[in-house]
């Protein structure tokens, strides 16, 4: 599995990493949401990054991990990987 780590944290990091470039959203005047932040862990790094977001938007990301995550789960099972 050491091989294929470094891809499958790529894999899982992207969905993040395209979020950040996305435009956001502008709601309706005056009716601004509330943010969330969390603390992130970067790949490399041992220092928290705190990051802030929509419920909206958080719910998008996690789909999107959940998503990646299962994907790289079903390509382990498939070749029969450690």
């Amino acid at each position: 599995m050491r091989p294929f780590l470094p891809a499958i944290l790529l894999i899982v990091a992207s969905p993040a990493l395209a979020q950040q470039n996305d435009a956001p959203s502008s709601p309706k005047p005056g009716t601004a949401e509330k943010k969330i932040c969390r603390q992130v862990q970067p790949t490399g790094s041992r220092m928290p990054k705190r990051t802030c977001h929509t419920k909206s938007e958080w719910a998008t990301i996690d789909a999107n991990n959940a998503t990646d995550a299962s994907r790289v789960q079903a390509y382990q099972r498939d070749r029969g990987g450690n």
